[in-house]
């Protein structure tokens, strides 16, 4: 790719000269207000509507749109050690898509969240970690912690 702009009259752009207009925004939520995580029925989370910003690339983003709440599954929690899951927006390159995710964790007596990936095929922002009790059969409002203003996993654009 060389010299381009976008977007002008009459000209016909590719999704990868469209990724070129993504990348001036930086990684995150659009406003407080959107992508939300919060506690729902048993073990699940809702994440909120809103949209989102990925910069995959020093030349290439996405963005994301959820209009309506969507509900996540968290996994069975272990019966011995707590864990932290990790509620991310996911693009991934190989899949040619962004999407909703939940980064289960892995139990231990002082657990620690997954990290985001990012890599040549994959790109997250974290919304908010999940802690997991041992035996939880439901996930609680205090167990959920908003990552969505920390500029290191997610951030606001």
């Amino acid at each position: 790719m060389a010299e381009k702009s976008f977007p002008l009259e009459g000209t016909l752009y590719t999704a990868e000269d469209a990724s070129l207009w993504f990348a001036s925004r930086t990684s995150g939520v659009s406003a407080s207000d959107q992508l939300g995580v919060s506690a729902a029925d048993g073990m699940t989370v809702t994440v909120g509507a809103g949209t989102a910003w990925l910069k995959y690339s020093d030349y290439a983003g996405v963005s994301y749109a959820n209009t309506e709440a969507k509900t996540l599954l968290i996994e069975t929690a272990d019966a011995n050690n707590p864990r932290i899951d990790r509620v991310v927006l996911r693009y991934s390159r190989n899949e040619n898509k962004v999407y909703l995710a939940v980064k289960t964790g892995v139990a231990a007596s002082a657990p620690s969240a997954p990290g985001v990936t990012r890599d040549a095929s994959t790109y997250e922002i974290s919304l908010a970690q999940v802690h997991v009790s041992a035996n939880a059969t439901s996930i609680s409002g205090s167990t959920i912690t908003d990552e969505r203003m920390n500029n290191d996993v997610c951030g606001f654009t």
